[in-house]
């Protein structure tokens, strides 16, 4: 498949190419000593320097490419298992929904999005009138989605729902928390639950009330127990000292709706769970609890 990509910002290929495509850096490397990433018909070495208003084309083989990890599917929906580092949806990049249509889902359209780095479960809709209804279940909170996470500290109480209220700067991608209610604010209700603890971190189930950007890693943080591996809400130093750059976080149950109108009857009731694969460093001692 061809990607096309229009630069932003400066910045060197490898730094962009790494922003767009969910690659390990030898394959990266792989695809620029290959010739495959081109500007103007021109061949791109790694440390070739982009200016805003550049535009790549980037030729990706087949066998490169991740397939999807299908959960469960039909000719109207799709539950699909998302690995950390690909965006679910966006206008560039190698997306799972573009992955999707590459590999025989050409109408494939995500329904509700995960954090770049949060893996688990997405519901991506075949069809407008499926699309329509999963929106509508969504935004009428009647689609449960719970999630696990490792936080830093051990919460008290070991389980509550919390109420607070949350402002966006979408400028600076950053979210946030009030303690009352003020202006621009959005209330935000977040549910968690211990389930271990291992020295000074916490395996947490938690689930959402509310849908706000960030919720988990900014309420979460705001409680005072950022999740592990989380640089914009927690702390730079506790997640080197465990060798982690990205956020502990995993979708792990999606429950449909007990009544869902057709063509979506098959999926009513219908739960689907997912196994985090957070770094084993961190977590395989809540496995062996």
């Amino acid at each position: 498949m061809i990607l096309h990509w229009t630069a932003s910002e400066a910045s060197t290929l490898r730094a962009a190419l790494t922003r767009l495509l969910p690659f390990s850096g030898q394959r990266l490397d792989t695809l620029m000593r290959q010739g495959l990433v081109r500007r103007d018909g021109v061949k791109l070495r790694a440390n070739a320097s982009l200016q805003p208003g550049d535009s790549l084309e980037i030729l990706l083989p087949r066998k490169f490419l991740p397939k999807p990890v299908i959960a469960a599917e039909d000719s109207q929906l799709l539950v699909v298992e998302k690995a950390p580092g690909i965006e679910v949806t966006g206008e560039s990049g190698l997306t799972l929904e573009v992955l999707l249509r590459e590999f025989g889902y050409p109408g494939a359209r995500a329904c509700h999005r995960l954090d770049v780095w949060t893996g688990g479960l997405v519901i991506f809709a075949l069809t407008q009138e499926a699309e329509s209804i999963i929106h509508d279940a969504l935004a009428q909170r009647r689609i449960q989605k719970t999630y696990q996470a490792i936080t830093v500290g051990i919460p008290q109480p070991s389980q509550a729902v919390s109420t607070v209220y949350l402002t966006k700067n979408a400028h600076k991608s950053l979210v946030h928390i009030h303690a009352e209610p003020c202006h621009g604010a959005q209330p935000c209700v977040t549910g968690y639950r211990v389930l271990s603890s291992f020295r000074d971190l916490a395996l947490v189930e938690v689930d959402l009330f509310t849908g706000r950007t960030h919720q988990i890693r900014a309420h979460m943080a705001y409680l005072g127990h950022p999740l592990l591996g989380d640089d914009k809400y927690g702390s730079f130093e506790k997640n080197r000292l465990h060798g982690l750059t990205h956020p502990c976080l995993w979708s792990v149950r999606l429950g449909f709706p007990a009544v869902l109108p057709e063509p979506l009857q098959e999926w009513s009731g219908r739960v689907f769970t997912s196994e985090p694969r957070f770094p084993a460093k961190v977590y395989q001692p809540f496995l062996d609890n």
